[in-house]
């Protein structure tokens, strides 16, 4: 797994912008500790767009999440491009620079895996990129980050209620 770039030595801390204004910076750092700290395998998430985004805006349910090490997908990707340029986010060209070393691509057959789950679970109405997230976040062994309700009962989902 790849060291998380966002908190490394060696770059700036994406979040940290973010995080200057806001009160929950103290309560942050409390709870994660150096912002240079390496993280093992057990604290590798695959962050879905929501998770992402709530970061960027300094949710404190999530900010503890901000140090591990991230793992997302082109999907995820593709809806954090289209939700930071829509909005004219501030942080959107540093954020989407420093995201874009964080995919891993989904192989076709994890796509068709997504795609059976998506169609067993067709009444709870589960978009495209939190199905192939999910499911690649099943195969890598890791926990899939989510505030998505739908996602809140399933295994190997780490829920936080926003």
């Amino acid at each position: 797994m790849q060291m998380l770039p966002l908190l490394s030595e060696e770059r700036p801390c994406l979040w940290r912008k973010s995080l200057a204004a806001s009160s929950s910076r103290n309560l942050w750092q409390k709870s994660c500790g150096k912002l240079t700290r390496r993280w093992t395998l057990a604290e590798t998430y695959f962050f879905d767009t929501y998770a992402l985004l709530e970061i960027v805006d300094g949710n404190p349910a999530y900010l503890k999440y901000a140090p591990a090490n991230q793992v997302i997908n082109e999907f995820v990707y593709a809806e954090l491009c289209y939700k930071l340029l829509r909005t004219a986010h501030p942080l959107a060209s540093t954020v989407l620079s420093q995201c874009s070393t964080l995919v891993r691509q989904s192989p076709p057959r994890v796509v068709k895996k997504a795609m059976h789950f998506r169609v067993k679970n067709k009444r709870q109405k589960l978009s495209i990129p939190d199905c192939v997230g999910y499911t690649l976040a099943r195969e890598l062994g890791i926990l899939f980050l989510t505030g998505d309700k739908e996602f809140k009962n399933l295994p190997g989902v780490e829920f936080v209620k926003a």
